[in-house]
């Protein structure tokens, strides 16, 4: 006796629960996924995710902060130092529009302690560099970044006679006249 051949309606009726297990394993294996990424986020980030956290802004005072006596190095604690850094607090505070951290670091200072040359940057990038003079009781940022070379980071001859930086903050300067530079030893 020849085997009746299955009719279409048949074949589909036996292929539709293959489907519907398929699509169940599909799915499982989705969420599978979904679950072990979490895991594995809360594993690696413990908590916010790295791109997601703050990043504070940054004051660093560096050799500043400090008195060299006798190979001995003592933390100043002195109004001078201390107003300088609630005033680049401030400053790195309200600066780079809120959207990345700012950083201010001390490069060097005069004797007297009263300018000081300032590596400044936003997202903890310092090249720029500007000047902060204390002058009647108070900290000020002079004109910013623009008046140094982006390439040697020496100022303009003009801004440091302008403002009297002291010659061991800027040994050097230069002009720029014509599309011509030039340098000055001061």
């Amino acid at each position: 006796m020849p085997k009746k051949r299955p009719s279409k309606s048949t074949k589909k009726l036996h292929t539709l629960p293959l489907i519907r297990s398929f699509n169940f394993f599909i799915a499982l294996a989705v969420l599978a996924g979904m679950f072990a990424g979490v895991m594995l986020v809360k594993l690696v980030y413990r908590g916010e995710p790295l791109l997601m956290q703050k990043q504070q802004a940054q004051v660093e005072l560096g050799s500043y902060r400090y008195e060299f006596k006798d190979g001995n190095a003592t933390k100043r604690t002195d109004a001078l130092t201390n107003s300088l850094q609630k005033f680049l607090d401030k400053k790195a505070a309200a600066d780079c529009a809120g959207l990345e951290p700012s950083r201010y670091n001390v490069i060097a200072a005069s004797v007297d302690r009263t300018q000081v040359l300032l590596g400044y940057g936003c997202n903890g990038n310092t090249d720029a560099r500007m000047f902060a003079v204390h002058q009647n009781d108070k900290w000020e940022l002079l004109s910013p970044t623009n008046q140094f070379d982006n390439v040697t980071h020496i100022p303009r001859c003009d801004h440091v006679e302008k403002y009297q930086i002291d010659k061991s903050l800027a040994p050097v300067c230069y002009n720029d006249e014509n599309n011509t530079l030039t340098y000055t030893v001061r």
